[in-house]
């Protein structure tokens, strides 16, 4: 049977494995987002770039 020490011991070593779990499940959480995020704004910034290229040549060639 265990002492009432080992099973604090236990219960805190859980908390603890839990808390870095936790931790590092957000950090992974947000550096998808940060990621998503990025290739968002690059998206839009190819999609600017194709439509000013197509604007331009659309006025060379008026």
């Amino acid at each position: 049977m265990l002492s009432e020490v080992d099973v604090e011991s236990l219960a805190e070593s859980d908390l603890d494995a839990l808390s870095d779990w936790l931790v590092e499940a957000d950090f992974d959480a947000l550096v998808e987002s940060l990621a998503d995020a990025e290739a968002e704004l690059r998206s839009e910034s190819l999609v600017e770039a194709d439509c000013d290229v197509r604007a331009d040549s659309l006025v060379e060639a008026l």
